[in-house]
Parts: C-alpha cells; structure tokens; sequence
C-alpha cells in the first residue's frame, strides 16, 4: 500500500486532478476542503504527507501550517497556490513547509517532489529514531588514545560547515562511524545521512543510483526515481569506498561535486545538490592517482579536509575500551553478564597486532561471548589467534603435530574474523572451498567445547 496523503484545496477540479494523479502514483489521497475539514481529518488519522493550498476559505494555508507546526505535525507538508508571491514561499519554508509548487501544477515535477519528500522525511525519522535508542546522545567514536583524541578535536573542527571530507584508513577502523561522528556534530544533524557503498555499485547503475533516473530512460525504468544526491537534501552524503569506483564514473561525480548541479538519467532538468559530502577509502589514493586508477582532479575536490584514522596496533590502549563496550553489548544482546578479561589475557590482547582493525576485535569478543556459557570467557578463547602476533597456550613447543594444528586453526580463525564473518570472503583468501572452510570451523567449535 502506498503513503497516505492528505489533500488541503478548495478548488474541486484542482483536487480531482491531484487525487487521480497521486493514485496513479501508487498513493492513497484524501481530500479536505478547509482548514476546519483537514484538522477533523489530521486528528482521526496519521497521513504521511500534506499537499496544503495558501487560500483556503476558512484560514490561510501560511497561518495554518504555522498552527500545525507548534502542535507537533510529524507529516512534511507541500504548499500549493496560484496567486503565491516569493515572499509567500519564503515564509512558508521558514515555517516548516518541506516544498513549494506554483499552480497549475506539473505533474512530472508533483511526482518527484512527493517521492522526494516522502523518503527525506522517512531518513529524517529514522536518523531521530535511532538518536533516540541511544538515549540522545550523538554518535560516538570510542577510544581514549591521544591519537583518538586529537582525531576527534579535528572532526568537530571540520563539522561545522559542508565543505567536502575525505576520511582515510585501513578496512575496520571505522571510517563510517566517523562520518556518522562529524554529521551528528554539525549543524544539520537532524537532517538525513546517507550512504552508498561505491564497491557494490555497478558501472551501469551508478548514474541512476546517485543522480535519479526518468521514466523509461532505460529497459526497467517504469517510473521516476530520484537518486541519493537528490535524497540526501541538505544532510551528509557519505560515499564509503570511493576508491573502487571505475574512472568513466569518476569523471561523472566530478562534475556534480565540482558545480553542484547533475541531471537524472534521461532528464533535461538540471538538480541542485545542497548536501554535504563525505567520501572514505582504505586505498592509497596518492598511488592510485600515480597508477592513473583514480582522477586527481576528483581527488583535490573531494580531499579539501582528509582524515587519517589510525589502525588499532598504534593505539593498544584503546584494546580495552572496545573490549568493555563489546562485552556490554552481548550481555544486552544474549541476557549474559560477563567479567572482562583478567590483566594478563588483557595485555595479550592489547599486544596483538589486529589486522581487520577494531571491526576484527568486535567480532573476536562477539565470538568469544557466543562460544561459552559461563559469565568468565576462558583464556584460550580470548588467545585464539596466531600465535605469531599472540600467545597461545594450545600447543607445547616439543609437539610439532600439535603446533602445526594450532597454527592452522588460529590462522583461519583470524582470516575469518579480519572478513568480519563473512565466510565466502575468507574461503577466497585462504585458498579452499566454502564447504571445506565450514567444516574446518564446525570442528574448531567442537573441539572449543
């Protein structure tokens, strides 16, 4: 079922056209002739959006809307009017009002401000909801290094204003969670934060995916899809992995990050993006420019403030911090209360060298939580990976059998969980089948318990 939506007009034909339109739209629209009508209507139903005319002949749609807003109206709400004047949309958008649109009313341009409007909302909710699960608070990078520390003084510096950010760092030391840190420490903060993931994104799909597409611009286009720039409005675009993206579309964000304005697929109406931009690779960018893999051009603009995050073996006091926090976080998940590690095993811990960074480290405490039931994870568990970065108490150093099988183990072990779990990667990298990999970790399981 489609959004409900909510039709405040006078004008019978006017409101005939908008409801025959939005149904074939794919949306569900009520009408209310008056001011008095619509708030009846507003107060027995939730409607997910609001198409409000100025000149309305009980009340003034601006006066209105301005009532709305002071009671808590969740749904945005599009102004509508043929006799409006640029003050008039000014004032409307100072009070809250998500668009504007003079009569008589494109219907190409309804159908795209609606879907605009709508999914900009449904971002704006989800980023609140979420601030609310963690009790208000912004987005946290954890860590109480004076490297973490004097990272973070530079991405509250950097937050303020939307010039573009380029963050970069080794996969797992978490370069999403501080994009998410400077767009929670900006000032448009309650506005969404996108992402897009470069890596999974198709050569041929990335124009659609980023800048919107037009009806039957290509096989499969059946109707008007707005992009993430468009998306995004004023909030934080975030394009995690640019390094992957092939070159022919790097030439094409150049020209949408360089001027601001881009065109859906198939489209003659040039969009403005008013967002900010925030990229992350855990490539070399200076090699890969010297490589021709990546256009310096694109990498100047995009690299006006760069951030380097600091992998996790440069910073091993911050060993304990994601450790205490992981553990409360599956004692949460799985109704457990665990003891943190003893000062010895904390200190191997800290020791070793963590190549997947501290995405690695979530998924070894994860593992560790899950593969005991007693609230004291055992030493062994916690020591699970290569005993040439670690310690490990597995194996004697007279026993070459068991040696040898030690090493294997700890070295699967740590390839799986530097792929955060996923296991198609780690088959790939270790250079054996998927099937034989499973039955490999069922029986380091087996043998744990």
């Amino acid at each position: 079922m489609g959004a409900d939506i909510l039709i405040v007009d006078d004008d019978p034909q006017i409101s005939a056209t908008l409801t025959e339109q939005l149904k074939a739209f794919g949306y569900n629209p009520e009408h209310a002739g008056d001011g008095a009508t619509a708030l009846q209507k507003l107060k027995a139903k939730d409607y997910s959006l609001i198409l409000l005319d100025l000149m309305l002949p009980d009340t003034n749609g601006l006066q209105l809307l301005e009532k709305w807003k002071e009671e808590g109206l969740a749904a945005p709400v599009i102004v509508i009017s043929g006799t409006a004047t640029i003050p008039d949309a000014v004032t409307a958008m100072k009070q809250g009002a998500a668009d504007f649109l003079v009569k008589p009313i494109d219907m190409q341009i309804l159908e795209a401000v609606v879907q605009r409007t709508l999914t900009s909302h449904l971002l704006r909710t989800e980023n609140l909801r979420l601030r609310q699960l963690t009790g208000g608070k912004a987005v946290e990078f954890r860590g109480d290094s004076a490297l973490v520390k004097a990272l973070l003084r530079d991405a509250k510096k950097i937050a303020i204003g939307d010039h573009p950010v380029l963050l970069e760092g080794e996969t797992g030391t978490g370069k999403q969670v501080l994009a998410h840190y400077i767009h929670a420490h900006s000032d448009l903060a309650d506005e969404p934060f996108v992402i897009v993931n470069c890596a999974a994104i198709t050569e041929t799909l990335f124009e659609s995916e980023l800048f919107g597409h037009e009806k039957g611009a290509f096989t499969g286009a059946i109707s008007r899809k707005p992009g993430k720039f468009e998306l995004v409005g004023r909030g934080t675009l975030f394009l995690d992995e640019i390094g992957e993206l092939p070159v022919r579309c790097q030439a094409k964000l150049l020209t949408a990050v360089e001027d601001r304005l881009y065109e859906r697929v198939g489209g003659v109406r040039t969009l403005r993006f008013d967002g900010r931009l925030i990229t992350a690779t855990n490539r070399d960018l200076d090699a890969e420019i010297k490589k021709e893999h990546f256009r310096s051009d694109l990498f100047y603009r995009l690299g006006m403030f760069r951030l380097k995050l600091p992998p996790l073996r440069t910073r091993p006091e911050d060993v304990s911090v994601y450790v205490s926090w992981a553990m409360e976080q599956c004692g949460r998940r799985y109704g457990r209360d665990y003891r943190m590690p003893d000062d010895d095993t904390m200190e191997k811990l800290a020791r070793y060298p963590w190549p997947g960074n501290v995405r690695e480290l979530l998924h070894h405490v994860e593992r560790a939580a899950l593969l005991t039931d007693d609230p004291v994870i055992k030493k062994s568990l916690w020591l699970s990976f290569p005993s040439s970065h670690g310690e490990s108490n597995e194996a004697s150093d007279d026993d070459l059998r068991a040696a040898l099988n030690s090493y294997k183990k700890n070295h699967i072990l740590r390839v799986v969980s530097s792929c955060g779990g996923n296991q198609t990667e780690a088959s790939r990298r270790l250079g054996i089948e998927r099937t034989h990999l499973n039955r490999l970790l069922a029986e380091f399981e087996g043998r744990r318990r």
